[in-house]
């Protein structure tokens, strides 16, 4: 009696398993590449879309900010403030005390 694995039918699954092994070690390889190479063109794809972007929103903004000077125009002149604010005046006090003026309103909000 040979000893445990020595014999021909353990040497031949040993050497099915191996065959598998190498085989998904190469697998692997190319799977690794085919990942790393996605990743490349990804972020090839969105540093792209990032600058298109970075691009397109300057003139846009410039634009948006000439008709809101369009709008504006009129109330300043009459009011001496814009009808159309950036937001802030609109901000709330600290908790109890009134907020300030919001937009064209002269009412004053107080939180509870």
């Amino acid at each position: 009696m040979s000893a445990p694995g020595a014999d021909e039918v353990s040497a031949a699954v040993a050497s099915l398993f191996a065959g598998h092994g190498q085989a998904y070690q190469r697998l692997s390889a190319h799977l690794t590449a085919y990942h790393d190479q996605f990743v490349r063109t990804l972020q090839s794809s969105a540093d792209a879309y990032a600058g298109a972007e970075a691009a397109n929103a300057a003139p846009l903004q410039s634009a948006g900010q000439g008709l809101l000077n369009l709008i504006n125009a009129p109330t300043e002149a009459l009011l001496g403030r814009p009808l159309v604010g950036n937001g802030a005046d609109g901000a709330s006090g600290p908790v109890g005390q009134p907020a300030s003026r919001a937009g064209s309103c002269t009412a004053m909000a107080e939180t509870v």
